[in-house]
């Protein structure tokens, strides 16, 4: 368990570690889950947090402590609200990461359809044939710039 998890910590401190840890800005939800579950298992080897508490305390802790899509949020509070009292229905860890790597994939999939191809880059799309239909365009040579101004008469 030292090789995985280190040296035990306080109770104090793994409380507090545990409790205190907030997904970074632009860390992926998946990442912050991993680096809770990590706290999560020092906190219940401190024995802060019952092993059979887990999943109640995980989702508790990735909805306080995580940026999650609507959706996934929503989800996981029915979750929360549907089980509160069968612990072995919530999803565990390996379920909940598979859950946010999915809203993960589906969101990146949903940004890229919306966003044009990077190989269609501006340029290639200012000189493509299609983007200048309509009325030929008007070359005004250097005569036309430097003729003397003359009077009729």
């Amino acid at each position: 368990m030292k090789l995985v998890f280190g040296e035990s910590e306080s109770s104090v401190t793994a409380h507090g570690k545990f409790f205190n840890t907030l997904q970074a800005q632009g860390e992926k939800a998946s990442l912050y889950v991993i680096r809770l579950e990590v706290q999560l298992q020092n906190a219940i080897q401190a024995g802060i947090i019952a092993e059979k508490d887990a999943n109640r305390t995980r989702l508790q802790q990735l909805l306080l402590g995580g940026e999650l899509s609507r959706d996934l949020r929503l989800r996981l509070k029915d979750f929360l609200r549907m089980y509160a009292n069968e612990q072995e229905r919530l999803p565990n860890f390996l379920e909940l990461i598979r859950m946010v790597r999915e809203e993960e994939d589906w969101d990146d999939a949903f940004i890229k359809r919306k966003r044009p191809k990077r190989s269609e880059s501006m340029v290639e799309r200012a000189v493509s044939p299609v983007a200048f239909q309509g009325s030929p365009p008007i070359v005004i040579g250097s005569a036309d710039c430097n003729a003397p101004a003359t009077t009729p008469g």
